[in-house]
């Protein structure tokens, strides 16, 4: 049988301990440092006269670049293992795997937003601005993988690791790691769209599909396209006005679709997503070594 890629925590130091302490202290710097960094770098590029959207975004970003070098320090120094074991159970990365993954969610979010403006146009302002707009793309391009690797790494690559120390069943690890990816993102801003719990339900639903396609995939590479597709899709095509990062957009949704909607989008697109990469294929979601 082929190595899995949750197979690699038995590699190193693997004891509880050390996941504790490093999950222990992402969250204090999260809640701690990374503000005043955010704060600090912001301030710093604005008096350099950078353009304050640039600016805003650089230093939004930076906090989760030190996540990604703490993570690969870590994982070197306390777990004795490569970074690269976050990854996949194999050498290389497979950035096409991550061109793949992006480009399929980018059409299936496409083709839902395309439904829904010819469905109901009142509910979109279109609002592009060339000047800026062409200045957010390649920002864009630059930052946005940072955030969305940070948070598959440490997610889906080192907490699931670690969550498979606690469990060998594929399903109660897809939902730990469903309720670990929702309780970070309980204070966005989108939550208060009508009830908390659908709201919270819907970044459960983002986890569990996330590890599942890792899971099924032996790798991060194809959930990390999809989770950057989502990403640059909210920040150059369509935002909202309760965007946790408000951007120049092309569209600006007046009425934003509700959290019960988005999680049966979210649902479809899964099932369409698996439909493409998985049903034709001999692999089977597995957590055995």
């Amino acid at each position: 049988m082929n190595k899995r890629f949750l197979s690699n925590v038995y590699e190193g130091n693997n004891a509880l301990w050390r996941y504790f302490v490093v999950i222990g202290s992402v969250v204090i710097f999260w809640g701690t440092c990374a503000y005043f960094l955010v704060i600090g770098a912001d301030d710093l590029l604005t008096s350099l006269a950078i353009d304050q959207l640039v600016s805003r975004l650089v230093s939004g970003a930076l906090p989760f670049l030190c996540v990604i070098i703490w993570l690969a320090a870590m994982v070197k120094l306390l777990h004795g293992r490569s970074f690269h074991s976050l990854i996949n159970a194999e050498a290389g990365v497979h950035y096409g795997r991550i061109v793949q993954g992006f480009c399929l969610w980018i059409v299936l979010m496409m083709g839902w937003t395309g439904l829904d403006i010819w469905l109901s146009p009142q509910h979109y302002h279109w609002a592009f601005d060339p000047g800026r707009w062409f200045w957010l793309l390649p920002v864009s391009a630059l930052l946005v993988p940072i955030k969305t690797s940070a948070e598959e790494l440490l997610f889906r690559g080192y907490v699931m690791q670690g969550l498979r120390l606690m469990t060998k069943r594929p399903l109660l690890l897809l939902l730990m790691n469903g309720v670990v990816f929702a309780l970070p993102h309980l204070g966005n801003p989108e939550m208060l769209r009508g009830s908390f719990i659908l709201g919270a339900l819907h970044y459960f639903v983002w986890g569990v599909i996330f590890a599942a396609i890792t899971l099924m995939d032996n790798g991060l590479e194809l959930a990390l396209g999809v989770h950057t597709a989502h990403n640059m899709f909210s920040y150059l095509m369509v935002g909202t006005l309760d965007s946790v990062v408000v951007t120049p957009t092309l569209w600006v949704q007046q009425v934003p679709v509700g959290p019960l909607a988005s999680i049966c989008v979210l649902l479809i697109n899964g099932a369409i997503f698996y439909s493409v990469f998985f049903s034709r294929l001999p692999r089977q979601m597995s957590v055995s070594s």
